[in-house]
């Protein structure tokens, strides 16, 4: 996620480092979006893993296309993307990413 090694992490979170504040805050918002009550099919959880990868596959599409969508069941029922979530990816990728790019990619199966 990071381009330094995962050891630093931590004193990098300690020290400030905007990278690893961008992935701290990442994290905590793909906790926040999980419900551990529905979790026993495996659809109540979201990682940060799975929020960048969706995200960067709409990044890097190709003008007009559209990226992957990440649906849980019903998880993201009414839920659309927090704006703040792509300042943070753009941050850690250390990229501009337009707000053509910034669309939501949550997906309910219900």
């Amino acid at each position: 996620m990071y381009d330094y090694p995962p050891e630093e992490h931590e004193v990098r979170v300690i020290c400030g480092d905007p990278k690893a504040l961008a992935y701290e805050w990442i994290k905590a918002y793909a906790l926040n979006l999980s419900d551990p009550v529905d979790d026993e099919d495996g659809y109540g959880s979201v990682t940060a893993e799975e929020l960048i990868e969706t995200a960067m596959s709409n990044v890097n599409a190709r003008p007009g296309a559209w990226g992957n969508f990440l649906s849980k069941g019903g998880l993201f029922e009414g839920t659309g993307v927090e704006p703040m979530f792509w300042d943070k990816l753009a941050i850690l990728f250390d990229i501009d990413i337009p707000e053509s790019k910034r669309d939501n990619f949550f997906s309910c199966s219900c």
